[in-house]
């Protein structure tokens, strides 16, 4: 794992690392909400927005991707 970020809210936690995948689960229970996939190698940082509306993530193919997270 090479990146944990959780949501403004605290209700959503997202991670990332080597095998190119960055998962969102859901904080109360631990189970996946969404797994995000559009990086060609490693995602090495991910980030909320204030709002909690967006999460970027930065990947070692030199991608950066801002994904729209559901309420």
């Amino acid at each position: 794992m090479n990146s944990v970020a959780f949501s403004p809210a605290g209700n959503l936690v997202a991670s990332a690392g080597d095998d190119k995948i960055v998962r969102v689960s859901r904080v109360s229970d631990g189970k996946l909400a969404r797994e995000l996939r559009a990086h060609t190698r490693a995602v090495n940082g991910i980030a909320f927005s204030r709002d909690g509306s967006l999460l970027a993530t930065a990947g070692a193919d030199g991608v950066i991707v801002l994904w729209g997270i559901p309420k």
